[in-house]
């Protein structure tokens, strides 16, 4: 994901603080800046690192837990045009979960004689 530094998080606590945050990605690398947005209970932030490198380990954050609550971590939308251009290193990197296989449609549910119900 070349160029790509920045990401969004979502579901924080409205008790972590902006410092408190910043501190918890920091362990990831240098941030070169941070926007914190807090509305009531529902807090998120947008995060750009100096490094590709810091914003790739930051990635691996999704799902960390910060006061009980599991962060959502993803590729901030200013970044979508740049990912999307990666998209072949994007989809061979390990930070992409498989999908799930599609649904197969259920079995008619059979009543107590083994016979289809209607």
């Amino acid at each position: 994901m070349v160029g790509v530094t920045t990401v969004s998080v979502f579901n924080i606590p409205p008790a972590v603080v902006e410092h408190r945050l910043r501190g918890f990605f920091s362990r990831c690398g240098e941030i070169r800046r941070m926007k914190y947005d807090r509305e009531g209970y529902s807090c998120a932030a947008t995060i750009e690192f100096v490094r590709q490198s810091s914003f790739e380990e930051a990635l691996r954050m999704n799902g960390a837990e910060i006061d009980g609550s599991e962060l959502i971590v993803i590729v901030a939308a200013e970044n979508l045009s740049t990912a999307v251009a990666s998209a072949p290193s994007i989809a061979a990197s390990p930070l992409v979960r498989t999908p799930l296989p599609p649904l197969q449609p259920s079995s008619a549910v059979e009543d107590d004689d083994g016979e289809a119900g209607d």
